[in-house]
């Protein structure tokens, strides 16, 4: 578990692009990315990956998405 701290930081480096490679967890996929390069999507198959309240959404269909207006290359493991 991350404290509040590190993912103050996490989010610090992801926005001023410090980091270009995200491994997704359904925290990570909204964030403000300004040099994306690359997605590694773990475990894709998990049933946490869907959200269930409104609005609902499929991180894989997010992450998708996301690769394609940054241009990233995405990787799936664990599948």
């Amino acid at each position: 578990t991350q404290t509040q701290h590190q993912k103050d930081l996490a989010w610090w480096y992801i926005k001023t692009g410090s980091v270009s490679t995200i491994l997704a967890t359904y925290a990570e996929v909204f964030q403000d990315f300004s040099d994306l390069k690359k997605i590694i999507f773990v475990d894709p198959h998990k049933r946490y990956y869907a959200n269930q309240p409104d609005p609902r959404y499929k991180v894989a269909e997010v992450l998708k998405y996301l690769q394609q207006i940054s241009h990233a290359e995405m990787e799936t493991v664990g599948v």
